[in-house]
């Protein structure tokens, strides 16, 4: 039986319920208008409600887990099904942007490399919850360090007081480096964001850096943020084309590549 748990992030929930009845009013108006003619017109009709079916997933399970279980801790099947619409939503949407570029052979090879030979190499690492620091060369720790006037004008935010306490200062007025251990932040009180003892703490949703497979961050930042640039990259060649018309569209996938870059680096 379902509860609403009493740390349930009501912000983030409602923010995945937006976007999710955004994309099944999407969905509601291509049912609406059926189906197109032309074989590109198909061809992008199709791509397009596979990306919004896959976000609805994606968004409708997050809205649940934000409610349900904010602290996801441990894989399991409902954390898989998260983790399959989180593969294939990204590569989708970059084939949407540029569709035109798909149309070479070799830009093509890249495309079914992003959509389909890059999630079933990953989602076993997945199921399998691989770390990939255990076998590659990837930090476990980070150090950010704040030049003093940042730390003057952020002193009254709620974590600063474990920040001075981890660089053992009293006073909001010295630069303070802050470690991100790989925690994780999801399940660690805001205020003591920093502090020691929450060294421990785990979740799949916020801890950081983390290379588990498993893990919404790596997740993100390899179908997220890595198809994005392969896609945007395509979009920059094609920009160059002499037809008018692909130019065109290429240079607003180009764009939209940006601002969804940007998107991600900032969840």
């Amino acid at each position: 039986m379902l509860a609403i748990s009493e740390n349930a992030r009501y912000t983030n929930a409602l923010g995945d319920a937006l976007l999710c009845a955004m994309h099944w009013c999407f969905v509601y108006r291509f049912v609406r208008r059926g189906r197109v003619t032309g074989d590109r017109a198909r061809a992008l009709q199709g791509l397009t409600l596979a990306y919004y079916l896959c976000m609805i997933g994606f968004q409708g399970f997050g809205c649940l887990m934000h409610l349900v279980e904010p602290n996801y801790a441990v894989p399991d099947k409902f954390w898989a099904y998260y983790m399959l619409c989180g593969c294939f939503a990204p590569p989708l949407y970059g084939m949407v942007c540029c569709l035109d570029q798909l149309e070479d052979a070799r830009h093509a090879v890249l495309g079914v490399a992003g959509f389909l030979v890059a999630p079933l190499l990953y989602l076993p690492c997945a199921y399998f919850r691989v770390d990939l620091s255990d076998y590659l060369p990837l930090p476990k720790t980070l150090e950010l360090t704040l030049p003093a006037f940042f730390v003057r004008r952020m002193s009254n935010l709620p974590w600063m007081a474990s920040a001075l306490a981890l660089n053992r200062v009293k006073e909001a007025t010295v630069p303070l480096t802050l470690t991100f251990d790989g925690r994780g932040y999801a399940a660690t009180p805001f205020e003591a964001i920093f502090d020691p003892k929450y060294r421990d703490a785990t979740d799949l949703v916020a801890s950081f850096p983390d290379w588990r497979c498993e893990s919404l961050g790596t997740l993100m930042l390899f179908f997220g943020v890595g198809t994005n640039v392969v896609f945007t990259l395509l979009n920059a060649h094609g920009a160059r084309s002499p037809d008018a018309g692909k130019r065109g569209r290429a240079a607003d996938g180009k764009t939209s590549g940006l601002f969804m870059f940007v998107a991600l680096l900032s969840m």
